[in-house]
């Protein structure tokens, strides 16, 4: 009532208008008018329009909607800058005034979340925040914000936020709940991850990276005639699996070094063209052996040694029994490969195929 009634009296007076003058206009007492400057009294609903005419201004200007939210903005902005490594001893000093000044917007979510957020990230052990109160004081405002809240940006910052604190202390089967309910599959993961411990986590790790790994490398090979990232696709798998146990991404180190060997002789690098389609028949050559094993096969690499590939699934992935030779006479026919069969380093990959009882050749 006290800011209705300053404003009232601010633009009377701006207008060069008396309370019995503007009392007149509205058809009240001016002791009605004077009551509401004082703060005493706040003008009936019905008046706000009619106050708003003689006055000049829109309802938000009378209301002083327009510097609240202009307060609240500001106020946010600078809540935001309390983050880790960023918040320094003036800033935690300060803190208290900033929230005293939110607390006046209890219904403003965002300031609510921003608020928890702050008070979060300000330097402490988790030990001294418990005892002081700031953990629950946090927990009271994410629940607040995630219950009430209908922006699903602002229930995913409060939820990331709240199950980052019941992580780190230590309340990890509550923390995976609000895990679990964030909208980011990609952060709902992490978060998940970060709740788990042992061989359960140790587990839930490498099929995450699994499942990263063969994002990356499908994006990555959508550029079959890009001589650079097909390297990068062959080089990535030699990295991630260095003892040379490829399993399921025989296939694609075997149609990498093709295309390799295909954008090698459009560059005229016949050398390196044929380097290319040796790795390939090499490949091909490991991955028919797999075609002899059935049930689990385990990675070896250290990234991925909790994981693993079906051998039935790889059969049936492929169509059938794999002929590493077969394969190889299927591709060397290829009309981009024509600059090469009057090599004498070409002819002798072939005719190595043929002695190996297959019919490849140029």
């Amino acid at each position: 009532m006290e800011h209705i009634g300053q404003k009232i009296k601010d633009l009377r007076k701006k207008a060069e208008m008396t309370q019995d003058r503007l009392a007149d206009y509205l058809g009240v007492s001016a002791q009605a008018v004077s009551k509401w400057e004082l703060g005493q009294t706040a003008p009936d609903l019905s008046l706000i329009a009619p106050l708003c005419r003689v006055l000049g201004v829109t309802a938000d200007e009378l209301l002083g909607l327009n510097e609240q939210d202009k307060e609240t903005e500001a106020l946010i902005e600078e809540l935001r800058a309390y983050r880790p490594g960023n918040i320094t001893r003036e800033m935690a000093e300060r803190f208290p005034e900033l929230e005293q000044r939110a607390a006046a917007h209890p219904i403003d979510l965002r300031l609510t979340y921003e608020v928890a957020a702050a008070e979060y990230h300000i330097p402490g052990t988790m030990d001294r925040k418990k005892e002081s109160g700031v953990l629950a004081d946090v927990e009271k405002r994410c629940h607040a914000v995630i219950e009430r809240t209908a922006d699903p940006s602002l229930r995913d910052d409060a939820l990331y936020l709240l199950a980052e604190m019941l992580i780190l202390t230590g309340r990890r089967e509550e923390a995976k709940q609000y895990a679990e309910a964030h909208s980011s599959e990609d952060t709902r993961a992490r978060l998940i991850l970060r709740c788990l411990e042992g061989e359960e986590w140790l587990n839930c790790q490498q099929r995450l990276v699994y499942g990263s790994l063969n994002h990356f490398l499908n994006m990555l090979v959508q550029r079959i005639d890009h001589l650079p990232t097909l390297e990068m696709i062959e080089n990535v798998i030699k990295t991630m699996f260095p003892d040379g146990n490829y399993l399921g991404y025989y296939p694609r180190l075997i149609m990498g070094s093709l295309w390799q060997a295909r954008s090698l002789v459009r560059e005229g690098e016949y050398d390196r063209a044929v380097e290319k389609l040796r790795a390939f028949v090499s490949y091909a050559r490991d991955y028919e052996k797999l075609y002899g094993k059935s049930g689990h096969l385990s990675y070896t690499s250290p990234a991925l040694d909790h994981w693993g590939e079906n051998a039935e699934a790889l059969i049936r992935a492929n169509g059938g029994p794999f002929h590493a030779g077969e394969y190889a006479r299927q591709w060397f026919t290829l009309p981009d490969l024509k600059p090469l069969r009057e090599r004498d380093d070409f002819k002798a990959l072939c005719a190595e195929l043929e002695e190996e009882g297959t019919s490849a050749g140029p």
